[in-house]
């Protein structure tokens, strides 16, 4: 029986590359780019697909994790135009979270979605982040710190038990 070059968690780790690949692929083909602004129908499954890259990029720039509270409510508007290095969706997008400043329910922002020419590396461009409300922002780090400190004294409660259980071994 003959050894497979690639090993099973190799295979996982390429298919799950592959399926990455494919999904960025998708990524807003279906939509028309061209000099100028085009018009597009914000339910069009490109447009959908920009929107949802966003609101998890998006997500992942909260320190505290208050952005993960965030839902997208609908894309507004959308317009899709070819820029020197990347093709454009410019998207007017209504958020949700129940921690905007003020008391408000939905917020408003105008973004771009980017797609590299070169290589379809996707980025994005806000006119101004979400504005959470500081309390809010407080008690996340709050709950970011005491998570952190359970985790650090599992770990080290971990490591005693497999001390212990190293010198009960050597004896």
């Amino acid at each position: 029986m003959t050894q497979s070059p690639v090993s099973s968690r190799q295979f996982v780790l390429l298919l799950l590359l592959l399926i990455s690949t494919l999904s960025n692929i998708g990524f807003a083909r279906s939509l028309e780019y061209a000099d100028k602004k085009i018009p597009v129908d914000p339910n069009d499954p490109g447009v959908r697909g920009g929107a949802e890259f966003f609101l998890e990029e998006l997500k992942k720039l909260s320190d505290s994790g208050i952005y993960r509270t965030l839902k997208l409510v609908r894309v507004e508007t959308a317009h899709t135009q070819r820029g020197v290095f990347h093709d454009n969706l410019f998207m007017t997008v209504s958020l949700a979270s129940p921690h905007f400043d003020g008391g408000a329910s939905i917020s408003k922002h105008d973004v771009i979605v980017m797609r590299k020419l070169e290589d379809d590396v996707r980025s994005f461009a806000i006119d101004e982040f979400p504005i959470m409300d500081e309390n809010a922002i407080e008690d996340f780090w709050i709950q970011k710190v005491e998570a952190h400190r359970r985790d650090r004294e599992r770990l080290f409660r971990d490591m005693e038990i497999a001390e212990r259980e190293r010198q009960r071994a050597a004896l």
